[in-house]
């Protein structure tokens, strides 16, 4: 077959472009699929073929072909990517047999006693020799910050990484300071970089053995880290938290982690809720676990049920991952539900919603199917608008002055559980002027708040710890965008949703701030719903997305919004 292939370098950075060579009779595409023994890695081109370019070790060695317009360092990058796909089949098959007996591939660590056995599992898969990073989605509250900690431990006293880098959201860094102190005592080195004022360059430059930055501080000091990381001897280990904020491929915080997981010698992506809008959410934070493996020479259409079977095809053959839902991990953790509250709106908030929705009705009626999609956004913000209306109208109306009727319905709930019953509660809203008015009224009973405005990690700690042990602090408030992830609040049992986002994330992280290990009471979430309006619909979408976060990879795709259905929404009977 010596010489029958020509390849040359294309434009796209994955791929590298195959044709025969001119006069040759091979039937190249069967070749091609033969050699690389992967069909759908090879793609059919005008003049001949695009093949990914972590084949192109393969190609080169079978087939000694000519070679046109290369960059010489392309092909050093190729046989790297398929370095890194071998060395995870192998990793996979050594995962399984650590996952066959895991207090045995961790016979050299004298401390498995501090883990529960689903962690010692996890500890295992995560540590075994050839691998170059996994996915860890254990659902939310089942101990994924410990399972890293002790995997970097590990690694550490077999000498294969030396460095800690963790990315997650800011809300965060702090629970990860404290559970690094609990579990190393003063072993590690600990350095925080985040907020605007903090000069990245004095703490980096200082000597760390675990760096905790949150997703904006990689963006904006991306060059400073890759120096950091590119020292001579130092191997790092990559975490990133919460890896749904990296779930867009083209994002400047999921672009920025992207490139410091280069330079990084294993990383691991945690997250409780990885894809609670499709399946395609999942493949850019397995390319920053795995550098790609999973998902190399795999093109994703655009279509969204071709875009979930082939995702999950390429999951079950390649991807190391771990799910694990507390109901298996943690059969003891006590049951939680779920109270609809229905509420009448106030008289004047009754006015301005019905005003808002015929409005809206009338100019979606207006718009041609056809030029529908071009008006989405707008039509969506004004359904969003109705949402903040239900919640409290102030936030679009400066002269509303009535108590909205969710506080008023917040009032008795409180009265119930806190006066009454001596328990505290967790109050949830996602708009800033129903915060505010929340927060002010329940000050009397202690009332600490995390949200968009409070930037201080000092601060959120402070709240977060007067909660769970202050017994006068009673009331928690806050914004699951900002506080439903990765924190612990389990001196409560009971939490209100007064409003919630539009990202289903927000709310399935939130609801695990309770229900988690340390819980002792049967959690109950009161979701306050205005009759007669869009909020039941858009609650019961949000069920219908934790229904298939429970299986990740479900292969029903999300429906897509039509004129008829946004319609059908606004139209409550």
């Amino acid at each position: 077959m010596e010489n029958q292939l020509r390849v040359w370098l294309k434009p796209r950075a994955d791929k590298i472009a195959i044709s025969k060579k001119q006069g040759s009779s091979t039937h190249l595409g069967a070749i091609l699929r033969s050699t690389i023994k992967d069909p759908d890695a090879v793609i059919a081109a005008r003049d001949g073929y695009l093949v990914p370019l972590s084949h192109i070790g393969t190609l080169i060695d079978t087939f000694n072909p000519d070679i046109h317009n290369w960059d010489p360092g392309l092909e050093a990058v190729g046989r790297m990517k398929q370095k890194i796909v071998q060395d995870q089949l192998s990793a996979k098959i050594e995962v399984a047999q650590a996952l066959e007996a895991p207090y045995d591939s961790l016979k050299d660590y004298e401390e498995t006693w501090r883990l529960d056995p689903h962690q010692v599992e996890a500890v295992a898969a995560m540590t075994v020799p050839s691998l170059v990073g996994m996915a860890l989605f254990d659902e939310q509250g089942a101990g994924k910050t410990v399972c890293a900690l002790t995997t970097f431990h590990i690694l550490r006293l077999r000498d294969i990484v030396s460095h800690l880098l963790v990315v997650a959201p800011k809300s965060v860094l702090s629970v990860w300071k404290d559970e690094i102190t609990k579990f190393f005592k003063n072993r590690y080195e600990v350095k925080t970089v985040v907020g605007k004022g903090t000069r990245p360059i004095d703490i980096l430059q200082r000597e760390v053995d675990i760096l905790l930055i949150s997703y904006e501080t990689a963006i904006r000091t991306y060059s400073i880290l890759q120096g950091l990381i590119s020292t001579k001897g130092r191997d790092f280990m990559l975490v990133v938290d919460e890896s749904y904020y990296i779930k867009n491929p083209i994002a400047q915080r999921s672009q920025a982690v992207a490139k410091l997981r280069q330079h990084c010698k294993r990383a691991y992506v945690l997250c409780g809720a990885p894809a609670p809008n499709s399946p395609s959410d999942i493949v850019h934070q397995m390319d920053v676990a795995d550098a790609g493996s999973t998902f190399s020479g795999v093109s994703i259409p655009d279509d969204k049920d071709s875009a979930a079977s082939v995702v999950q095809i390429a999951l079950g053959l390649s991807a190391i991952y771990l799910r694990r839902l507390k109901e298996e991990v943690l059969p003891e953790l006590p049951a939680k539900s779920i109270k609809r509250t229905f509420v009448q709106l106030q008289p004047i908030q009754a006015t301005i919603y019905e005003d808002a929705v015929k409005e809206l009705i009338v100019d979606v009626r207006q718009v041609e199917d056809i030029y529908f999609p071009k008006h989405l956004n707008e039509f969506m913000a004004r359904k969003w608008a109705l949402l903040q209306i239900c919640s409290n109208p102030v936030g679009l109306d400066p002269m509303y002055t009535e108590v909205p009727a969710k506080l008023l319905a917040i009032d008795q709930i409180v009265e119930k559980i806190v006066k009454e019953q001596g328990h505290k509660i967790i109050i949830w809203s996602f708009f800033r002027h129903s915060l505010q008015a929340i927060f002010d009224r329940y000050k009397y009973l202690g009332a600490v708040r995390i949200d968009g405005s409070i930037d201080s990690l000092d601060e959120r700690h402070l709240s977060i710890h007067r909660f769970q042990e202050d017994p006068s602090t009673k009331v928690f408030v806050g914004n699951p965008a900002a506080a439903g992830a990765g924190i612990t609040l389990t001196a409560a049992s009971n939490a209100i949703y007064e409003s919630f986002s539009n990202q289903p994330a927000h709310y399935l992280q939130s609801v695990d701030r309770i229900h988690r290990r340390g819980q002792q009471n049967p959690v109950a979430s009161y979701v306050l719903l205005s009759q007669q309006t869009i909020e039941g619909r858009e609650f019961n979408r949000f069920l219908e997305k934790e229904r298939r976060g429970h299986d990740i990879f479900s292969k029903r795709p999300a429906d897509p919004i039509t004129k008829e259905g946004f319609l059908k929404d606004l139209l409550v009977p």
